[in-house]
């Protein structure tokens, strides 16, 4: 790919995995399921940063969408059975 196209990517899958030195962060898309199988996802682009720059970001991320909610009033949810997969708790927000 030319240094110069910049990829416009959507997924709706995502994994990431931290190590000793750094993360990376892989991005998905899952297909259709196929005869009641669960779909299979083909990965779309992988990211792999620092620790320092990761955190950076999500606080970054963190802090723009809390804000987003403020200026519009509205509440991001996400479904329960999403934050259980998670291990994720709304009190952590």
């Amino acid at each position: 790919m030319p240094d110069n196209i910049v990829p416009d990517i959507y997924f709706d899958r995502f994994d990431i995995l931290v190590d000793a030195v750094g993360v990376t962060i892989s991005l998905a898309l899952s297909g259709p399921p196929l005869n009641g199988q669960a779909p299979i996802t083909q990965t779309k682009a992988l990211f792999r940063t620092s620790l320092e720059n990761w955190k950076a970001m999500m606080m970054t991320g963190k802090k723009q969408l809390k804000a987003h909610e403020q200026q519009h009033n509205v509440k991001v949810q996400l479904p329960k059975a999403l934050m259980d997969g998670l291990g994720l708790s709304e009190d952590q927000w």
